[in-house]
């Protein structure tokens, strides 16, 4: 896979391609809701 990250912000990629974003943050929570999954990233210092 190729393609640009620093172009997008995360809650950008969870709005685009939700499958991209759980395959960049694997270690994340698998949350429905995209509004509390990205909160749920940004307070994780583990999600990387």
């Amino acid at each position: 896979l190729e393609f640009t990250v620093l172009n997008y912000t995360p809650f950008e990629l969870l709005m685009q391609n939700t499958a991209l974003a759980s395959y960049l943050l694997p270690q994340c929570p698998a949350v429905p809701d995209l509004f509390p999954l990205y909160q749920d990233v940004q307070n994780q210092d583990d999600c990387v």
